[in-house]
């Protein structure tokens, strides 16, 4: 985090729209308790996005998803283990996910985020380890937009299972057993300052409220305090 002016703490925030939108204001008024001249920058984007703008230091911190570990001086906390669903038309006979997988090609139309997302590329992965082939038909730029597609009969749609980005009368979420769950977690470039400490302990709290069974309480490293000098 950085200071705008002497007074004045500033915190760079990258994540999703929804999380920015759901979820970050409730961590928001926490943190001012603790800084109340707090100004807090929120940046909407992608993972792609996210890395970049960490390494340009666009940003401070960064909500994203954990495939592989931090590179150079970028510092990584994760947050929460989130399951991946198959969303349903309400009205599709298929129960069970693991029914299609009975198949080794697929031929109905798939919802998913772009092939280059976290999510994507992980379903690809263990359906690939399945033997099954299913080709992408339509690429959504949010999780709400796979959900709205999929609600409008377009297809079958991969999410995770956040109820607020598939909650939806016309839609049925499949859990997808024995595909891996999206890490997503934290990741921040250089040293760590009292506010962006703050920051991330507020939203370890915030997760662990509000997913108390997906969350991962990762440990965050202790400051560093000052060494002694030796006497001569």
């Amino acid at each position: 985090a950085q200071l705008r002016d002497a007074d004045r703490p500033e915190l760079r925030l990258g994540a999703s729209e929804l999380v920015l939108r759901l979820h970050i204001p409730t961590v928001t008024q926490r943190l001012r308790a603790r800084h109340p001249k707090l100004l807090l920058s929120l940046t909407p984007g992608y993972q792609v996005q996210f890395e970049t703008w960490l390494r340009e230091g666009v940003i401070d911190l960064a909500i994203v998803s954990l495939e592989a570990n931090a590179q150079g001086r970028q510092s990584q906390l994760r947050l929460v283990r989130v399951p991946l669903v198959l969303l349903v038309p309400k009205q599709a006979p298929i129960r069970r996910a693991a029914d299609l997988w009975k198949q080794p090609k697929l031929a109905l139309p798939l919802i998913a985020l772009p092939p280059d997302s976290s999510v994507t590329r992980s379903f690809f992965r263990d359906l690939r380890r399945l033997g099954v082939r299913w080709t992408q038909t339509k690429e959504a730029t949010s999780m709400e937009m796979v959900t709205s597609h999929v609600a409008a009969g377009e297809g079958y749609g991969v999410n995770l299972a956040i109820a607020d980005a598939i909650a939806d009368p016309a839609v049925r979420a499949l859990p997808l057993e024995g595909f891996a769950p999206m890490e997503v977690g934290l990741r921040w470039t250089g040293e760590m300052s009292p506010l962006l400490r703050d920051a991330i302990l507020a939203l370890q709290q915030y997760v662990r409220e509000t997913w108390p069974a997906w969350a991962i309480d990762d440990a965050l490293p202790e400051p560093k305090k000052p060494g002694r000098r030796k006497q001569a």
